[in-house]
């Protein structure tokens, strides 16, 4: 019998997932898991002259919503403000965007189906 795999392996998978889904797509990951007072910043990518903020979600099913809409605005203000401690810590003159990656697996054929979420804006959320 296979082990149920918990949140957090759940979460990590998910993450493995998207950053190689990202690599795939031309950009290159340069943090993981980035932790903050505020919280934690899942995966931190860079393309051409702009550091991308990511936050990923994975669902099995959407019994409890969608892996987009399990994004909620208080995860959203915390991903903010850990992005700006980044850019403040890194001293970076950079453009930046906020993206998802929301990811659905399919249980019975085990493959995932990704959605990417370019650019979301987070001013609106202040």
């Amino acid at each position: 019998m296979m082990k149920k795999q918990s949140n957090t392996e759940k979460g990590k998978k998910g993450e493995e997932v998207a950053a190689e889904f990202l690599r795939k797509q031309g950009i290159e990951i340069i943090e993981e898991n980035y932790h903050t007072k505020f919280g934690e910043i899942d995966l931190i990518g860079f393309d051409k002259s702009t550091i991308i903020f990511i936050e990923v979600k994975l669902r099995n099913n959407d019994n409890f919503g969608t892996p987009a809409e399990a994004v909620t605005q208080t995860k959203l203000k915390r991903l903010y403000k850990s992005a700006l401690l980044y850019i403040s810590e890194h001293e970076s003159n950079y453009d930046y965007r906020f993206d998802v990656i929301a990811i659905r697996k399919d249980t019975i054929s085990r493959c995932y189906h990704l959605e990417w979420f370019k650019n979301q804006n987070l001013i609106d959320l202040f």
